[in-house]
């Protein structure tokens, strides 16, 4: 039986190996390497995580001396390299899967890369960290005493609907408005009926015509409710069901939002506390 310390162990290794493969599917140019060097890959602190070089220096000037930090733009990884190898195995051995302070709290997980690798080739390579076109991000679209006005209204509304109109789903909850979307076909239920779209979302649609994030009133509104540690993975939305435009509203703690194309292209983009891109890109959350 594995002692609290080897199943944490194992858990870390396990989130490790999704986040590098996660890279690696969009950036092959990282080499990363199980054998210890001075070089580290901060695999979810990056440039849209918050992070920047007097964090990363915190985080790691207790263990020795810091030779170089890279952040890459629009990235949610970064790269800090130390003076010895003793300082950064004493780095990884200490920091891997511990709970850092950036503003939020988040488990931090790292990576060595050979050391041979440069990070600065990845500066250079554009086209990887380009905003998907189409892509519209407004922050602080709701003020904070609307946003806890709509978490106590969504929270209200699943507890009276989870018998009959929330989905259990593996990597989340979801409920809806106006119409029911089967995930088992990817459509719109039209025979299921669902409550009607309250008052308190419309007057958020009212005013997103306005700002023009969208052109018409939608008749279907999906809540979806990810508990900590919860994420899905990269999808298109369907949109044989939908009209072009698509709104995300990002309520509660901060979460990167991943965009990546069949061609290689990847952006991250982090949705703030409280707080489009159809059908090319896939998108998911870490």
């Amino acid at each position: 039986m594995d002692t609290y310390a080897e199943t944490l162990k194992k858990k870390n290794g396990r989130k490790t190996k999704r986040k590098i493969l996660m890279i690696q599917k969009s950036l092959n140019k990282i080499q990363f390497s199980e054998t210890v060097s001075k070089s580290l890959c901060l695999l979810n602190f990056g440039h849209t995580t918050n992070a920047s070089r007097e964090k990363i220096f915190k985080i790691f000037e207790a263990f020795g001396r810091i030779q170089s930090i890279t952040i890459i733009p629009n990235m949610s990884f970064s790269f800090v390299t130390l003076a010895e190898v003793c300082d950064a195995e004493l780095a990884y051995n200490s920091l891997q899967g511990s709970e850092i302070n950036i503003g939020f709290k988040q488990h931090l997980y790292l990576s060595y890369v050979d050391q041979d690798f440069d990070p600065q080739v990845l500066m250079n390579d554009d086209k990887k960290f380009a905003t998907p076109e189409g892509l519209f991000l407004k922050e602080e679209f709701v003020s904070p005493s609307e946003s806890c006005f709509l978490m106590n209204q969504i929270e209200s509304a699943r507890q009276k609907l989870i018998d009959e109109n929330t989905d259990p789903l593996k990597h989340r909850s979801v409920f809806h408005f106006g119409y029911n979307f089967d995930y088992s076909t990817n459509d719109v239920d039209r025979r299921k009926p669902c409550p009607l779209i309250p008052e308190y979302l419309l007057e958020l649609v009212k005013r997103m015509k306005v700002m023009n994030f969208v052109r018409f009133t939608p008749d279907q509104i999906t809540v979806n409710i990810y508990e900590p540690g919860q994420g899905i993975p990269s999808h298109v939305d369907t949109h044989s069901a939908f009209e072009e435009d698509l709104v995300s509203l990002s309520l509660g703690s901060p979460v990167v939002m991943e965009f990546k194309h069949p061609d290689g292209k990847r952006c991250d983009v982090l949705l703030k506390e409280r707080g489009r891109t159809r059908h090319s890109f896939t998108c998911g959350y870490t």
